[in-house]
């Protein structure tokens, strides 16, 4: 069975059709909530915000956070989706008023 690399080799070589290269993935954002955390693995428990209650259990998180500030349970946080990999980014964080009356 041909690889799509092999077929793609192939159509380039006999240059009469076109090739057919597949599209890249795309990264997308998501917004969700710190279900758990395993501070030894480095990995935490991301759910999504949708109805079903989706939880992907084993994601990495980036170090944003600090040894002082680590993940918690009930965080909301943004999370980047390339492909089929997942990476916290890090806590979503509303700043405090910044206007002085």
């Amino acid at each position: 069975m041909a690889s799509s690399f092999d077929r793609l080799a192939r159509s380039m070589k006999n240059g009469g059709t076109p090739a057919n290269i597949p599209r890249a993935p795309q990264i997308s954002l998501h917004q969700g909530t710190v279900s758990g955390v395993d501070l030894f693995n480095g990995i935490l428990g991301f759910q999504f915000n949708d109805p079903s209650g989706l939880v992907l259990p084993g994601v990495r998180f980036l170090q944003s956070y600090t040894t002082d500030n680590p993940p918690a349970a009930g965080h909301v946080v943004w999370a980047a989706h390339f492909g089929t990999d997942l990476l916290v980014l890090g806590q979503h964080v509303v700043p405090a008023n910044i206007v002085i009356p």
